[in-house]
C-alpha cells in the first residue's frame, strides 16, 4: 500500500501506521417546482430525486502491525540485563528488521458499497380568504427507501425468519456453541439474510416504508382587521430518511469473503470461543423517522414602535433510530438456569469472579 506499517514496541510508545483509506460521497440531486397562481389562490407543486452512494474501505490495520519486545536482550554471565532498559533492546530489534513478538495485519481490506434512492413529491396552496385572513395547506409524499448493497455484501439478522429450533445449543461448561464451529450456511447461519441474495427483501435486508404521507396547515389571522394584530398557527409532520452510515455498519462486521460470492460459510465474525459470534441486524419492519412540529404565536401592536409576542412551538419525534441488543440476558436469568455460576462475569472471551 506505499504506507508506514504500525510499529508496537512493548516497552515503548507505538507509532501508528493508517493506510489506504478512501471514503467516496456522491449525492446525485434532480428536482423541479411549478408556481401557480389562480385568483386568491397561490400554489406550488414539485418533486425531488436523489441518488446518493458512499463507498468506503474499513482500513483496519491494513498496512500491518509489527510487534518489538525485549527478545534477544544481552545477559551479563550472573543472567542479569547489560542494559537495564528494555527499551533500548526493543529498538535494537526494530533495526535490525527482527519482528520478535509478531506480525499482524488484515487478510483483506473489506469495501462497502451502499446506495439509496430517496423520492418526495408535493403540492400546497395559500388561500387568501379575506383580506385579514389565509390559509396555507399542502401535502408531501416521501418515499425513503433503505440503502442496498452492491456487490452482495450487505447483510442482516432478520428475527422473522430465524428458527429456534435450529439454533446451535449453548452448554453449561465454558459458554461454548454446539457445535463449536465457525457459522456456516446451515444451523450458525440461522436468520442470517444477504441483499440480493437470499433476503426476502430482494436487494434490501428490510422492508420498504411507503406510508410516508406528511400533511402541512398554516393560518394568519388579523381578527380585528386593523393590522395591529396577528395570530398564527401552524402543524407540519416531516419525514426523514436512515442515515446510509448505520446500515453500512452491517457490511464492515458482518463481512465475510466477497470472493465465495453468495456462500455464507466464512464469515469474518466467525471462529470458536467463550461467546457466540454476534452479527449487525436492522430491523426489517422499517419505519422512516418524523418529526411532528406544531406552534400558536399571537402578536399584538402595543404602540411607539412595541410589540407583544405570545407563543408556543412543540415538536415530537418517533421512530427515531437506535441500537439494542436482542440477546441481552436479564439480571439473574443465566445465573438461575444454572449456565454460569452465580457471582461471575463475562467480559470479551474471559470470566473473572465477581469480587
Amino acid at each position: 500500500l506505499h504506507r508506514i506499517p504500525t510499529l508496537a514496541f512493548d516497552d515503548g510508545d507505538t507509532e501508528g501506521g493508517f493506510g489506504q483509506y478512501r471514503d467516496y460521497n456522491r449525492n446525485y440531486n434532480l428536482f423541479d417546482n411549478l408556481d401557480l397562481t389562480i385568483g386568491k389562490h397561490s400554489t406550488k407543486y414539485g418533486m425531488s430525486y436523489i441518488h446518493y452512494q458512499k463507498k468506503e474501505n474499513a482500513a483496519g490495520n491494513n498496512v500491518g502491525t509489527y510487534e518489538f519486545d525485549a527478545t534477544n536482550l544481552p545477559l551479563d554471565g550472573s543472567g542479569n540485563p547489560l542494559n537495564p532498559t528494555n527499551f533500548e533492546q526493543n529498538w535494537a530489534n526494530f533495526l535490525l528488521g527482527y519482528a520478535s513478538s509478531s506480525f499482524s495485519q488484515s487478510s483483506s481490506d473489506f469495501t462497502a458499497d451502499v446506495r439509496q434512492d430517496l423520492w418526495e413529491f408535493y403540492g400546497q396552496d395559500t388561500w387568501r380568504v379575506t383580506p385579514g385572513l389565509s390559509v396555507s395547506y399542502g401535502i408531501r409524499y416521501s418515499y425513503f427507501k433503505t440503502p442496498y448493497g452492491e456487490g452482495k455484501n450487505l447483510t442482516s439478522f432478520d428475527q422473522n425468519l430465524y428458527s429456534s429450533g435450529s439454533a446451535p445449543a449453548v452448554t453449561a461448561s465454558g459458554m461454548l456453541m454446539s457445535p463449536s464451529t465457525p457459522p456456516s450456511t446451515s444451523a450458525s447461519a440461522n436468520g442470517w439474510i444477504i441483499g440480493d441474495v437470499n433476503s426476502p427483501y430482494g436487494q434490501y435486508i428490510t422492508q420498504q416504508d411507503k406510508t410516508n404521507i406528511a400533511p402541512r396547515l398554516g393560518i394568519v389571522w388579523d381578527p380585528f382587521k386593523t393590522g395591529k394584530m396577528s395570530v398564527r398557527a401552524g402543524y407540519g409532520l416531516f419525514y426523514d430518511s436512515i442515515a446510509a452510515g448505520l446500515i453500512e455498519d452491517n457490511v464492515f462486521n458482518n463481512a465475510y469473503d466477497s470472493g465465495l460470492g453468495s456462500d455464507m460459510s466464512h464469515p469474518s465474525v466467525g471462529g470458536a470461543g467463550l461467546l457466540p459470534p454476534s452479527l449487525y441486524g436492522t430491523d426489517p419492519n422499517w419505519k422512516s423517522p418524523y418529526t411532528e412540529s406544531y406552534n400558536l404565536d399571537i402578536q399584538k401592536e402595543a404602540g411607539r414602535g412595541w410589540m407583544l409576542d405570545v407563543g408556543y412551538a412543540g415538536s415530537s419525534t418517533k421512530h427515531q433510530p437506535g441500537v439494542i441488543d436482542i440477546n441481552q440476558v436479564k439480571s439473574g436469568v443465566a445465573q438461575a438456569a444454572g449456565l454460569i455460576p452465580a457471582g461471575t462475569v463475562y467480559s470479551g472471551s474471559t470470566a473473572a469472579a465477581r469480587k
